[in-house]
């Protein structure tokens, strides 16, 4: 997973080269936007190649979360870096959403990068340009944490549910390294672990998760009336060997 990139510096320092992690999230539609590109369009322009017709020469590239602790605006800042600089930023929300998958990347002495994909970019000539935009294919915070995390420690495939049908019923309130587990990382650890997830209780499920401690749900109720076994969201992470944190009740 591991890569050396090559990067330009802001500062007198011609080059700068940082170890990073190449996230490569298993959803094809996994994207976040980056804000701020209008301030950073000749960086933009560089990165891609150039303009054309049809937008940038080369809009498939590779970029690094940079994160700006010493930002006056923000300290959760995290520049995005394509080619030689800066070329915008994540949102407010979305860096601090992804700190814990920063912080946990920095720890071991790696940034993170991911691939992107320049949006925009046509010269037609006169008045008829577009600006040019990034798009990070990049999942959700909870589902980069596990790439990291679960890179080193693998999910178990050797459990008593291996191959089996399985559902999920409320939001997974596990935590990993501070983050909680949404549900499209319970899907992708449950998958890694050579189950098959299914959207809602049907006859072919073969597993219940439970996930809301609240009380009984219609999925449970279904599940019960079905004979599926049902497990606790504790239960279930534990057979997998998954290193949650704990199980926030709250």
């Amino acid at each position: 997973m591991g890569f050396l990139r090559r990067l330009r510096g802001e500062s007198k320092s011609p080059t700068v080269e940082v170890q990073a992690w190449l996230i490569e999230p298993a959803r094809p539609d996994a994207s976040v936007d980056v804000v701020g590109e209008s301030n950073y369009q000749p960086a933009l322009v560089a990165a891609g190649g150039g303009l054309t017709p049809d937008g940038v020469a080369q809009p498939n590239q590779m970029a690094l979360l940079y994160p700006e602790p010493t930002n006056p605006y923000d300290r959760n800042a995290i520049a995005i870096k394509v080619g030689t600089g800066t070329v915008g930023y994540l949102s407010r929300a979305d860096a601090l959403a992804y700190q814990p998958a920063v912080q946990w990347a920095q720890r071991q002495g790696r940034y993170l990068a991911v691939k992107a994909r320049l949006t925009g970019g046509w010269d037609r000539g006169g008045q008829d340009k577009g600006s040019v935009g990034c798009v990070l294919h990049l999942g959700t915070p909870a589902e980069t944490l596990i790439d990291l995390v679960m890179e080193e420690k693998k999910v178990r495939t050797d459990h008593r549910w291996a191959g089996q049908v399985i559902a999920f019923t409320g939001d997974p309130i596990a935590r990993m390294q501070g983050e909680r587990l949404d549900r499209a990382a319970a899907v992708l650890l449950a998958q890694r672990a050579g189950m098959m997830v299914h959207p809602r209780v049907t006859k072919q499920v073969q597993l219940l998760v439970d996930c809301d401690p609240s009380g009984v749900s219609g999925n449970e109720l279904k599940a019960r009336q079905y004979g599926i076994p049902v497990v606790t969201e504790a239960e279930f992470w534990s057979e997998l060997g998954v290193p949650v944190e704990r199980i926030d009740w709250s």
